[in-house]
């Protein structure tokens, strides 16, 4: 499954509704440099890549405590350094 229908699918499954579901997709993907990749199947992508798009899904739904054991392991230092500095954390916005 393409990334970007994978975000918009586990939009769904939360039940959020939204007719904004698309764009919140497409800004969480921005905001972790999924862009390029959101017609590539999941199961395409580098460990790298696929570490990010578990944040995103973790974020989906804008949840008050994200747990994450060492979402930074093996991602690239500019998307660590995004991550840490809490800039994930208010992306989405529904």
């Amino acid at each position: 499954m393409p990334c970007s229908v994978l975000l918009i699918n586990i939009f769904l499954l939360q039940w959020i509704e939204s007719v904004q579901i698309g764009k919140a997709a497409e800004d969480l993907m921005k905001d972790l440099d999924l862009v390029q990749h959101s017609n590539t199947l999941a199961a395409n992508l580098t460990g790298s890549e696929k570490r990010r798009l578990c944040v995103a899904n973790a974020l989906i739904g804008k949840p008050k405590l994200v747990v994450l054991d060492e979402p930074a392991a093996g991602i690239d230092p500019l998307t660590r350094r995004y991550i840490w500095k809490g800039g994930v954390i208010c992306c989405v916005d529904i």
